[in-house]
């Protein structure tokens, strides 16, 4: 039975492990997230070393012990270089892995996931000033793909369609409800989300994630977006991302 496999992956996560060895997380196209331990790759004759590094699409080989994954070979394929030129767009960047690796599981293969932050780093190397909008729509996609959202089109109360003006957020319950059904419960605990706010989101939804650079978006409705998104995030998480800091910085 062979131990030794390959894999294409995109790295999310380096981690220091002992003097010159690190654990190397990667979110691969055939097995989903992996994490591989780099023995020796601290080291300035590592031949890897130049290849792992944050949000490289890299082809890499690895042995399976019984407790472990070992990174045995790794060659880049993309470095994403324009993305990460600026500190903007790769604090951005940043962003997107962190959250991709902290809510999906180990070895649970997804290649739309894959596909989805693969294309969302392509796209941004090409666009890096539209890192903003590309990052929240990455985010709202990867809950969708991830069952944490289903769509902004009905109120969750009374499941008849929003109506054409706004609707209300419960950031408790993360949830979407119409004005009547808002106000029967307790108003004070929601938050008005305007109609082009959900038009956008719903948009963000059905279409490839490129097709964002087409929309013609108002700053408000982006700062909802991103509020909408950073709801769920600390619902489903209980805590703050540590790269959420980086984006008010920079």
């Amino acid at each position: 039975m062979t131990r030794s496999f390959s894999g294409t992956g995109i790295v999310i996560r380096v981690a220091p492990l002992a003097e010159s060895d690190r654990f190397v997380t990667f979110y691969t196209k055939e097995h989903g997230k992996l994490t591989t331990i780099a023995k020796g790759i601290r080291s300035v004759k590592s031949r890897r070393s130049p290849h792992i590094e944050l949000m490289n699409r890299v082809k890499f080989q690895y042995w399976r012990s019984k407790h472990h994954l070992y990174l045995t070979q790794a060659q880049s394929e993309e470095h994403f270089r324009d993305l990460k030129h600026e500190m903007v767009s790769l604090a951005s960047g940043a962003f997107m892995i962190e959250a991709l690796e902290r809510l999906t599981p180990d070895e649970e293969p997804n290649l739309a996931l894959f596909d989805l932050l693969n294309q969302t780093l392509e796209v941004m190397n090409f666009y890096p000033h539209k890192h903003i909008e590309l990052r929240e729509a990455f985010l709202i996609k990867l809950l969708q793909m991830l069952g944490h959202i289903t769509g902004f089109r009905t109120c969750s109360q009374c499941h008849q369609k929003l109506p054409q003006a706004t609707a209300y957020l419960n950031r408790t319950h993360c949830t979407l409800t119409c004005e009547p059904c808002a106000q029967k419960i307790d108003a004070i605990h929601y938050e008005k989300v305007p109609l082009g706010a959900l038009k956008l989101m719903h948009f963000i939804l059905e279409h490839p994630i490129h097709a964002v650079l087409k929309v013609k978006t108002e700053a408000t409705h982006i700062n909802l977006m991103t509020n909408f998104g950073r709801v769920f995030l600390a619902q489903i998480l209980q805590y703050p991302l540590k790269s959420e800091r980086s984006l008010t910085i920079y």
